[in-house]
């Protein structure tokens, strides 16, 4: 968009309006319910989520790809 006072300005970006708190907490229902379905490996990757979250994640920041994310 261009706005004649401003400048060119990028598209307007909005936030999910999620909670991490509670994103957290889906994959971990998320994880348990794999785990309990026998579905080791989706459950490990659950796991690998909610550990990203909870010790990697900075509310406000973009999201940083680390391979841990993906359980390597």
């Amino acid at each position: 968009m261009f706005s004649p006072h401003r400048g060119s300005q990028g598209p307007s970006i909005r936030e999910s309006g999620i909670n991490h708190f509670k994103l957290i907490k889906f994959l971990q229902d998320a994880q348990k319910k794999c785990a309990d379905a026998g579905e080791e490996d989706s459950a490990f990757r659950m796991e690998m989520l909610v550990d990203f979250f909870t010790k990697d994640y900075e509310p406000g920041k973009p999201l940083k790809f680390t391979p841990t994310v993906l359980g390597f």
